[in-house]
């Protein structure tokens, strides 16, 4: 399965603002006219939705998109509890 880096799709450095991840929204179909461009917005969207919400970025940033997508955890019962509940 393919990963993808939702950083590089947006062209910015994981220690991006914010505001530097909004603007790099220059592929929205109304900006850009090209077909290509409606399917690179998808992409680019997915990744903006997920880096601009703090709880998913630090999810993103912490298990990639498995994490997001409650597939592939490799953590135990016991990570789970212990990331939940402060414990460990």
């Amino acid at each position: 399965m393919r990963h993808t880096d939702y950083y590089e799709v947006l062209g910015v450095e994981p220690t991006a603002t914010e505001n530097e991840i909004k603007k790099a929204m220059k592929y929205h179909p109304d900006k850009n006219p090209d077909e290509a461009a409606s399917e690179k917005f998808k992409e680019i969207s997915h990744a903006y939705e997920t880096l601009c919400d703090p709880e998913k970025r630090e999810i993103y940033d912490k298990y990639g998109e498995d994490g997001l997508s409650g597939g592939g955890n490799s953590m135990s019962p016991e990570e789970v509890f212990a990331s939940l509940f402060g414990f460990g």
